[in-house]
C-alpha cells in the first residue's frame, strides 16, 4: 500500500507529462477502433468469416501481450518509462499503417500481432507515471484524464476511418489512423519529463519476481483482476461486432458506423470516464472500496443498457441504449486503475499494471472469437436451407438476390452471440462486489495468510 506524499514532480510538469500521456492513450485507442470501423468492407474484399473477425480482434491481436507486456514492465521500474513509451508508440502507429496494404488474413494477422505487442509496453509505464505525476488521493482523477483518451481517440479514429474508408477505400483508412501516432512519438521525446528515482532507487533495485507475487496473495487484487478479464471480455466483443450488428440489422453504412462509435463511444465515453473516476475519489474517505464499487455499479448499469441496445428492434432505441450501455462501461477503468496503483508497492506499480492489463486484454481476448463461432453457426441454421449453404452463399455476399436473407441471418447469429457475452458483465459486478469486500476500512487491501 502506498502513503500519501507530494508528486516528485512540479506542477508544470505533471500538467505537461498528464497531456502527452492523455494524447498517447487517445492514438492507442484511435488504432484499436479502426478495426471495428472497417471489418465489414474488409470482410467482404478479403472474404473473411466473422470467426476470423472475432481472431483479428482478440487472441490475435492480445496473443504477444503475455509474452511482452510483463517483462517490458519489469524493465521500466528499472530504466527509462519514457524510452519504452516512445519506442511503443512508434511500433502500434507503424503497424497500423500498414495494415492498408495487407492481401489476406494471414497478413493482417501478423500486423495485427505487431500492434498487440507494440500497445501492450505503453500503458503501464504511463499508469504509473500518472501515479507519480500526483498524490494518491487524486490517484482516480489522474486515471481518469488517462482514460478519457480512450473514448476520445476512439471518436476520432473512427470518424476519421469512416470518411476517408467511406469515400477513398478501407485501406487508406488504416493509414489515416495510423501516421499521426509518428507524429506524436517525436512530440513525447522532445516534452515528455520523467519523475527522478533517486528517492527510490534502493527500494527499486531490490524490487523482483518474488516481490511482484506478494499481489497475488491479496484477494482484493485477484478478484479486480477476474473482473478486469470478465469486463474485458464483454467490452473486446462489443467493440468487435457491435458496428457489424448496426450494419446488418438497421443498414447503416460504414461512414454511419464511424458516427456511431464517436458517440457511443467517444461522448457517451467520456461522461463515464470522468464520473467513474470523480465518483471513485469522491467517496473513498481514506479506504479504497469505493475504487471497487463504483466500477461495479458500472457494470450493472452497462449490462442492462446493452441488453435493452440488443432486444429493441427500432434503430433510435437501441442507439440510445447503446449510448447509455457505453457510458456506463467507461466507468469502470479509471477506478480500477487508480485502485491497482493505490494497492501496489511503489517499486512495482509498473508491473502491477502490467499484470492487470495482461488479464483485461489476453484473457478478455476470448469473447470475440467466441462470438464469431456463435454467430457463424446460429446464422448457418437461420439461413433457409432452400437458399444453399451459408458459407458458401453470403461470406461474400456476391449474388445481389440473396443480399437481404444473409443480412438477416448473420444479424440474428450476431444478436445470439452478443447476448451471450454482455451477460459476463452481471459477473462482473460479482467480482468488484468481492474485491471490495477485501478491502478493509483502513484502506489496506488484506493479504491471504500464507502457512
Amino acid at each position: 500500500m502506498t502513503t500519501e506524499s507530494s508528486p516528485p514532480v512540479s506542477r508544470h510538469a505533471a500538467t505537461a507529462g498528464l497531456t502527452l500521456l492523455f494524447l498517447i492513450s487517445a492514438v492507442n485507442y484511435a488504432d484499436r477502433a479502426v478495426m471495428s470501423v472497417l471489418q465489414e468492407p474488409m470482410k467482404h474484399d478479403l472474404g473473411l468469416s466473422d470467426v476470423q473477425l472475432g481472431l483479428l480482434a482478440g487472441p490475435i491481436f492480445a496473443s504477444f501481450y503475455a509474452l511482452v507486456g510483463l517483462p517490458v514492465a519489469r524493465l521500466g521500474e528499472r530504466s527509462s518509462r519514457k524510452r519504452i513509451i516512445v519506442m511503443a508508440l512508434t511500433c502500434w502507429s507503424a503497424f497500423t499503417a500498414l495494415c492498408g496494404v495487407a492481401q489476406g488474413f494471414t497478413q493482417i494477422a501478423l500486423l495485427r500481432v505487431g500492434v498487440g505487442a507494440s500497445e501492450a509496453c505503453g500503458p503501464p509505464a504511463s499508469q504509473s507515471l500518472v501515479a507519480e505525476f500526483l498524490p494518491q488521493r487524486l490517484h482516480g482523477r489522474g486515471m481518469a484524464v488517462l482514460q478519457l483518451g480512450v473514448p476520445i481517440g476512439i471518436t476520432i479514429g473512427s470518424m476519421v476511418a469512416g470518411v476517408v474508408a467511406y469515400h477513398h477505400g478501407w485501406r487508406l483508412g488504416f493509414v489515416a489512423v495510423g501516421v499521426p501516432g509518428l507524429i506524436l512519438a517525436v512530440a513525447t521525446q522532445w516534452r515528455l519529463r520523467e519523475p527522478s528515482r533517486e528517492a527510490t532507487s534502493a527500494q527499486t533495485a531490490r524490487a523482483g519476481w518474488q516481490e511482484t507475487t506478494r499481489l497475488f496473495r491479496m484477494p482484493a487484487f485477484c478478484f479486480l483482476l477476474a473482473a478486469g478479464a470478465l469486463g474485458g471480455n464483454a467490452s473486446h466483443a462489443l467493440d468487435a461486432f457491435v458496428g457489424s450488428l448496426f450494419i446488418r440489422r438497421h443498414g447503416l453504412t460504414v461512414e454511419d458506423i464511424g458516427g456511431l462509435f464517436a458517440i457511443g463511444k467517444g461522448v457517451a465515453g467520456i461522461g463515464g470516464a470522468l464520473l467513474g473516476g470523480i465518483l471513485a475519489d469522491r467517496f473513498s474517505n481514506g479506504t479504497l472500496r469505493s475504487y471497487a464499487l463504483v466500477p461495479g455499479a458500472g457494470a450493472a448499469g452497462a449490462a442492462l443498457c446493452f441488453f435493452v441496445a440488443l432486444w429493441a428492434s427500432g434503430t433510435t432505441t437501441s442507439m440510445n441504449s447503446l449510448f447509455a450501455g457505453y457510458f456506463f462501461l467507461n466507468m469502470l477503468p479509471s477506478p480500477t486503475y487508480a485502485a491497482i496503483q493505490n494497492i501496489a508497492p511503489s517499486s512495482i506499480r509498473t508491473s502491477a499494471a502490467a499484470i492487470y492489463l495482461f488479464f483485461v486484454t489476453v484473457l478478455g481476448s476470448l469473447a470475440p472469437p467466441l462470438t464469431g463461432y456463435i454467430s457463424d453457426h446460429v446464422a448457418a441454421h437461420a439461413f433457409p436451407t432452400r437458399l444453399g449453404d451459408y458459407a458458401l452463399q453470403c461470406v461474400k455476399a456476391s449474388n445481389a438476390a440473396l443480399a437481404a436473407p444473409c443480412r438477416a441471418a448473420s444479424a440474428h447469429g450476431l444478436d445470439v452471440g452478443l447476448y451471450v457475452v454482455v451477460a459476463a458483465l452481471f459477473v462482473t459486478l460479482c467480482a468488484y462486489a468481492l474485491a471490495a469486500r477485501w478491502m478493509s476500512g483502513s484502506g489496506q487491501p488484506t493479504e491471504r495468510a500464507v502457512a
